[in-house]
């Protein structure tokens, strides 16, 4: 087992037996191979690079720092767990081909990216905020994921499992990426704005709007539709603004804000008979339909 302490790490170092980190820097890339055990622990600063690959496992210890570096899972069994005490105010979380982030309870981490492709996951009981999500694949089921905007859909499926927070713009783009938000909740807070460019399906959970939801694509798209036997409700409080083509609302729920279409566009409630939609107070104008 290598020990560091008092380290200032530069350049690109492999690492290929456990190791632990003390009072260090590490300001090139650090990479560990497979099945390597990493500690880094109080008064370690990543302003780097920690690689960590297929089977290896990086702990972020109380008192460890992430100023503008990156954590990166590129590989299956990958896992880097961010544990009570530990600070993460900067820098990027990558995850992505069956890698792992944990974010324990007790921890309110803020990245300015967190990147989630292939079959990645992002779980634990803590908080991940960030100002930039570009999600494109995997799972989400930290205990609250926050994000002031980017990027969800064009690979695969993506999967919600817990809470999800937008303030910022959050655009959906095309592709073949549906949102399955099976035990999942996704609060569009105020003044956030998600942006509908894609012609796929966000399946199941909980949909809240107190921002401003727009439909932008000429396709057809659908929010809060039922699978597998699901019950997602939709409640929007605050815009839903239909600019073109066609959004269709599958799930019932209370709403007491704004629905407005363009003439050239189509907004159509269609929920399920188990969960009535009901719309109380608010205003709607334009093209609609009550299936």
């Amino acid at each position: 087992q290598t020990f560091l302490a008092g380290t200032q790490l530069v350049g690109n170092v492999t690492f290929h037996a456990n190791s632990s980190f003390a009072n260090s820097t590490i300001g090139g890339t650090a990479s560990f191979e497979s099945g390597v055990s990493t500690d880094i622990s109080s008064g370690t600063n990543v302003q780097g690079t920690v690689l960590v690959k297929g089977g290896a496992t990086a702990r972020f210890n109380n008192g460890s720092a992430m100023n503008g570096g990156v954590v990166d899972l590129t590989a299956s069994n990958s896992l880097a767990i961010l544990k009570a005490g530990s600070n993460v105010s900067g820098g990027t979380v990558k995850v992505s081909t069956g890698g792992t982030a944990t974010v324990e309870s007790g921890v309110v981490g803020t990245a300015s990216e967190v990147n989630l492709s292939g079959a990645s996951t992002v779980d634990g009981a803590g908080t991940l905020a960030t100002a930039k999500l570009v999600w494109s694949g995997g799972t989400v089921q930290v205990g609250t994921l926050r994000t002031a905007g980017g990027m969800v859909g064009g690979g695969i499926t993506e999967y919600l499992a817990s809470r999800l927070e937008n303030t910022g713009t959050l655009d959906w783009v095309n592709g073949n990426a549906d949102i399955d938000a099976t035990g999942g909740q996704f609060v569009n807070q105020a003044p956030g704005v998600f942006r509908i460019n894609s012609a796929r399906s966000l399946f199941n959970g909980a949909l809240t709007n107190l921002g401003v939801i727009r439909k932008t694509s000429l396709d057809t798209s659908y929010l809060s539709r039922p699978l597998n036997g699901g019950t997602p409700t939709f409640s929007n409080q605050g815009i839903v603004d239909v600019q073109n083509g066609t959004l269709e609302i599958d799930a019932g729920g209370t709403s007491n804000g704004t629905f407005t279409t363009a003439a050239s566009a189509l907004l159509i409630f269609n929920p399920s008979t188990l969960s009535p939609a009901t719309l109380q107070g608010g205003s709607l104008s334009g093209n609609a339909s009550f299936a």
